[in-house]
């Protein structure tokens, strides 16, 4: 049975793969010369030598380019689309120790999604969002362009916490798990558990953001996370 885990895998495969072919169609469609064909034939007129003759085929048929098109959206929309109803039951809370309630009601497959967001937040290229440790690099040099206040408001901690997890997960082969938090009834805690049992709640980033602010680093509260599981930090 396909995981959600391996469907995530793929889609950002395919997600990758697309948007370089969209890249290069975009290029190869500005092309008009290749799209036209012609022959011509020149006759010699009295006085003069004739031209050699031109021939030239179609190379680029925009209509094989738009129905390449379609195939590959319609894999990236539909891989998209089971990935975001893998889990639209579970919910949770993500809620500070001191009883703060960052966000409310999150479907587990948003806390995953919410890291397709820092792009835009953090103005760094989707391309470098790959689920490494080494890209962490980049959402710390995005964070330290942004107001401290930002760090810990919703819009910007909810997508940490999803790619910080998601980075985990995909280092330790783990698992998202809901947990109840301290309240038992009113809190769900998003959680990675790897597969020996050892888990980590990566909303513990907070922390980590509100000690040293914009000269936080993710990338090594991560590894100092990854050590204390017995794993080392890949470069």
């Amino acid at each position: 049975m396909t995981t959600l885990a391996q469907i995530i895998g793929v889609e950002r495969g395919v997600r990758a793969e697309t948007t370089t072919w969209l890249t290069q169609a975009k290029d190869v469609l500005r092309a008009t010369d290749l799209m036209q064909g012609r022959n011509r034939t020149y006759a010699p007129t009295e006085g003069r030598l004739g031209q050699p003759d031109e021939s030239q085929r179609v190379q680029v048929n925009p209509e094989r380019v738009f129905v390449q098109l379609r195939a590959r959206l319609g894999r990236w929309w539909d891989l998209s689309a089971t990935k975001k109803a893998g889990d639209t039951r579970a919910s949770a809370n993500v809620v500070l120790d001191d009883g703060t309630v960052l966000l409310e009601d999150v479907p587990v497959d948003m806390l995953i999604f919410l890291e397709g967001q820092l792009a835009e937040l953090l103005k760094i290229e989707p391309a470098d969002f790959d689920g490494s440790e080494a890209s962490l690099d980049q959402v710390d040099k995005g964070l330290r362009q942004l107001r401290h206040q930002k760090l810990l408001s919703p819009k910007v901690f909810g997508p940490l916490v999803a790619y910080v997890g998601e980075v985990i997960r995909n280092r330790t082969q783990g698992r998202w798990e809901m947990r109840r938090g301290a309240d038992v009834d009113r809190t769900w805690e998003p959680w990675i558990v790897d597969p020996s049992g050892r888990s980590c709640p990566p909303f513990a980033i907070y922390k980590e953001l509100l000690e040293y602010g914009r000269s936080a680093s993710l990338r090594g509260w991560v590894a100092g996370t990854l050590a204390t599981w017995g794993h080392r930090a890949r470069r």
